[in-house]
């Protein structure tokens, strides 16, 4: 945000991170939405019964993908609000695989 961290007070990374923590499932829940929207336009432009077979089976891969990746950003701590309260006790998954898997997806 501009500020190098050790800078930030406690109570504003605090709304930071549970703003991070509200993008990471927008973002992933758009990307999801935008590819099954492109593969429902491919479905419409070529109507041959191959690509139509091709366009289903991608159709049912990006949704459960997208369940996947959304799943594993709504739940990388847990408890939940151990994103946010660092104090907190319990245990969160490295969140970087699933940032640059998504990155690439």
């Amino acid at each position: 945000m501009g500020k190098n961290v050790a800078e930030v007070p406690p109570l504003e990374m605090e709304q930071m991170l549970k703003w991070m923590y509200m993008s990471l499932w927008a973002y992933i829940a758009s990307l999801t939405c935008i590819k099954l929207s492109i593969m429902v336009f491919y479905k419409r432009l070529f109507v041959t019964a191959w690509f139509q077979k091709a366009v289903k089976v991608m159709i049912v891969v990006i949704i459960l993908y997208g369940l996947a990746a959304l799943l594993d950003c709504l739940f990388v701590c847990w408890p939940v609000s151990k994103y946010w309260d660092l104090s907190e006790s319990g245990h969160c998954i490295n969140e970087w695989p699933i940032f640059y898997t998504n990155a690439g997806k």
